[in-house]
């Protein structure tokens, strides 16, 4: 039997992404804020992030959680999600089916990781 080690068993999917995401490309240099849009993007391609995009992303997270109470007050409507366990696709789907944060209110219940295998994407 002679099977090819370089075919892809499934063409129809796309390779991962080989660039890592450098900071210079995701965080607007005027407002410092990151492109959601282009990070996604590059989270759904299986795309992974430099160290310098990885940390600010982590630390604009802690200081918007540490500036929030740890009791919130939420209006209606807002769509309730739970035990995603780092299942970063189903998260995708989830904000597809609800539609963007920028325009629907999201309220995460907890689980967000433990199990899945993209738990770092779900982070960001």
């Amino acid at each position: 039997m002679n099977i090819s080690t370089v075919a892809r068993p499934l063409s129809s999917i796309r390779y991962p992404q080989v660039d890592r995401l450098r900071h210079i490309d995701l965080f607007d240099s005027s407002s410092g804020l990151p492109s959601i849009r282009r990070l996604l993007q590059h989270l759904q391609a299986e795309g992974r992030l430099d160290e310098k995009c990885a940390l600010h992303l982590v630390n604009l997270a802690r200081r918007t959680f540490e500036s929030e109470q740890n009791i919130l007050i939420v209006q209606r409507p807002v769509a309730i999600v739970s035990d995603i366990h780092g299942q970063f696709y189903d998260l995708l789907t989830i904000l597809s089916a609800g539609g963007e944060p920028a325009k629907t209110r999201y309220l995460f219940l907890g689980d967000y990781v433990d199990r899945g295998q993209f738990e770092c994407e779900f982070i960001f």
